[in-house]
């Protein structure tokens, strides 16, 4: 069975050759924002020009086991949840103001919901950029991994991470793998626009928002509201309940990416 990828990042091959080329399916490569594509993954056994939803689950359930390399935090515990249900293993790049790396053990330990709920994040482009060094920490541990679930907070810290009974990614529910908490992306018929709205709660304050994306988009309105803004050939607007809308496309991966850029998920 091949391993899947849940890509993004655009280091996917690098990741490949470091760990010996094993068998992978990819799910998402580096996207490219001038020609609306993901680049070719020629060297995998299979691959898939999206970005990870729920609809990814039976991939997961016929593999080896998971990786995760994108800038969603969200993504993360999609990839965790799907782990869990189908008692798979996972290595889990976490992406945040500093990185991290989680194995995630399909026997013994926790996983990051156990003593983190997901809470959506600060826009990807204000985070840390990831270092190819954790690549080789993972080579390390990638044919003998730890017994038990394990975080690196730093490339050379590891804990062992304990579980919390009451995490929902250990029950019966599996909010992530299910669907019930997910990205709704709605392309608009009529308008050349795309909309995201988050299934689950998602609060902006606005104007701290508009302190840290300010740098890298053209401001051409705010208020209480909604920000809107222009970021390379596209019309973003914001609302302070999360929805998403981009203007100059119909393409949902685009969306998806500018999310994750200009709002973080």
């Amino acid at each position: 069975m091949s391993w899947v990828l849940f890509g993004g990042l655009g280091y996917e091959k690098r990741l490949w050759e470091v760990l010996g080329k094993p068998s992978l399916k990819v799910v998402g490569t580096e996207y490219i924002l001038s020609t609306e594509s993901f680049i070719p993954a020629p060297w995998a056994d299979g691959v898939f020009a999206e970005y990870l939803t729920h609809n990814y689950a039976g991939l997961v359930a016929e593999s080896e086991g998971i990786i995760h390399l994108s800038n969603s935090l969200f993504s993360c515990y999609v990839a965790m949840d799907m782990a869990l249900l189908y008692h798979k293993p996972a290595w889990i790049f976490l992406p945040g103001r500093s990185w991290r790396l989680l194995f995630l053990s399909e026997g013994e330990g926790g996983c990051i919901g156990c003593t983190e709920p997901y809470f959506p994040p600060k826009p990807a482009m204000v985070w840390e950029e990831f270092s190819l060094g954790w690549f080789d920490l993972l080579a390390t541990f990638w044919k003998n991994p730890p017994t038990s679930s394990t975080l690196w907070e730093k490339e050379g810290e590891m804990k062992i991470l304990p579980r919390r009974e009451d995490c929902p990614l250990h029950g019966e529910e599996h909010p992530y793998a299910t669907g019930k908490h997910q990205l709704v992306v709605a392309v608009s018929c009529g308008e050349n626009s795309v909309a995201i709205t988050p299934s689950f709660e998602r609060a902006i304050d606005l104007s701290g928002y508009l302190e840290e994306i300010k740098p890298f988009v053209r401001l051409r309105k705010s208020n209480v509201f909604f920000v809107e803004m222009e970021y390379e050939k596209f019309s973003c607007l914001v609302f302070r309940q999360g929805r998403f809308i981009v203007k100059g496309t119909k393409e949902k991966n685009t969306a998806l990416y500018l999310y994750r850029q200009l709002v973080g998920v």
